[in-house]
This record gives C-alpha cells, structure tokens and sequence, in this order.
C-alpha cells in the first residue's frame, strides 16, 4: 500500500466472513478476518532478514522478537534462550513492561540420501517442494552432479570411508540409505548407526536391512523397508511412499523440538 510509504506503519483488517463476491477474499468463506501489520521495508530490516537467512541455512533456530514501542515494532533477532519467559510464539507482556510478539523459525529437516541413482532424483525434488533440504552423496561422479539434483543444497561424491568422514550428519537429521549397492550400504550403515540419526530408513526388504547387519540384529529404531505401504511403482511412486512417511514424522519432531 502506498499510504505505508507516504504515511508509515499501519495495522489493516482484512474481513473475510462475508460471501459477497466483491469483497475483499472474493467470499472465501472463511468466517473470519485477519489482521495485517504493515510498515516500510528499511535497509536494516533487509540486512536483517539476510542475518536471519545465514542462521537457518547453518542449521540455528532463529527467535524473532518485535517490540511495540510507541505504535511502532521494532525488530530484535536473538537465540529462542533469549526469548523473556522462554515463550517461542505468540504476544506476551514482559518483565519490563513492553508489548512483546515472539517467533521462534526453525531451520529446514536436513535429509541426506545416500544414492543418486535415478529413482532418487524425483525424491530429492518433491522432498525439496516438501520443505526439506536436502544433501547428496554418491560414489559415482557422472551420478554426483549439482546438474542432475538441482534442488540438493549439496552433493558429495565419494567411497563410503569418505561420505561418512565427510557429509555431516546430525542427531536432528532424516537418512535414508539408497545406494542399491550391498557392500556400500553395509559400510554406510555401520558408522550411520554411531551418528544415531533422528530417522534413519533403508530401502529394500526387511531382510536385506538385516543381511546388512552382518549377524547383529538390526535396531528397533531404524526404518526398513521404508516408505509407506501404498503399493508404489517406479521412482516417483516410491519417492511419493517416502515422504508420505518423512513428512508427519518431520512434524512431529518439529513439535517436540519446540517444547524442549
């Protein structure tokens, strides 16, 4: 709106509760109305949102806090131990006695597959329209191509002692094990199950996952087959099966992550 330029922040209402075709939402139907805080995008906030892009790529959870101060939100960006009250969302009252709106932003579930066969590049890019970001990491260098997975964040290429040296993997990441190759797979396994994932899923058949065990039993813990059940075919029936299952566990992780 141009008033914001000319004229400075503003709180609008949006009502959408009527069914009038000529209001604002074309009638959505929605039985309710929201209301919008504008105000003029200034350098400092889009250095701000930059710093704020830097943080959630590395990985951090990012706290917004925004500060009424005389009909005005200032913008404060801080670590969520910062937030007052450790509040992760919402309006509060502080000890100060300001008005206070605080958002704790969660970085992307990181998810590592490990393969880049062509059954893996429709799973890379709906896992990425999914809001993952994802890592790569194959031993085949005409496989390991920004090129042919351009939706991955990153790509490695390397026999498994190198992949498991090189492509960090977190107590907070998803892992699949894709390479279709058994050897590779077991190698990978091994030090995957040292790293101790929040998921961690093998394609193939149960009794695959437990060849790759070598004897030992396989944990309770890991995923395998994976995917849901939907009787999928082909890479893109699969890669739907994958996220069919990642997706609510993502969720759930989230959840849990944000009352920690």
């Amino acid at each position: 709106m141009i008033e914001v330029w000319e004229q400075g922040a503003r709180t609008v209402e949006y009502d959408m509760r009527g069914y009038d075709p000529l209001s604002w939402g074309e009638g959505s139907g929605c039985n309710g109305s929201v209301l919008v805080h504008m105000e003029p995008l200034k350098a400092e906030e889009v250095n701000r949102l930059y710093t704020m892009e830097e943080r959630l790529s590395a990985g951090e959870e990012v706290a917004v806090l925004r500060v009424e101060k005389e009909q005005h939100l200032k913008t404060i960006l801080v670590s969520p131990e910062e937030v007052p009250g450790g509040r992760r969302k919402g309006r509060f009252i502080a000890a100060t006695g300001e008005v206070m709106y605080a958002q704790v932003i969660q970085p992307k579930r990181r998810l590592v597959i490990f393969g880049a066969g062509t059954d893996v590049e429709p799973l890379v890019h709906m896992a990425s329209m999914s809001g993952f970001s994802i890592t790569v990491a194959d031993w085949r260098g005409e496989r390991c191509r920004k090129d042919i997975h351009p939706s991955a964040e990153a790509v490695y290429c390397g026999f498994p002692k190198e992949l498991a040296a090189n492509v960090p993997v977190s107590s907070s990441d998803f892992v699949l094990l894709m390479t279709h190759h058994f050897q590779h797979d077991k190698e990978l396994l091994k030090e995957l199950i040292l790293k101790r994932p929040a998921y961690l899923g093998i394609l193939g058949s149960k009794a695959r996952a437990e060849r790759l065990m070598d004897g030992d039993a396989l944990p309770e813990w890991i995923a395998s087959p994976v995917g849901l059940s939907i009787k999928a075919e082909g890479p893109e029936e699969i890669a739907v099966s994958i996220l069919a299952e990642l997706i609510p566990l993502s969720k759930q992780a989230a959840a849990k992550e944000a009352v920690r």
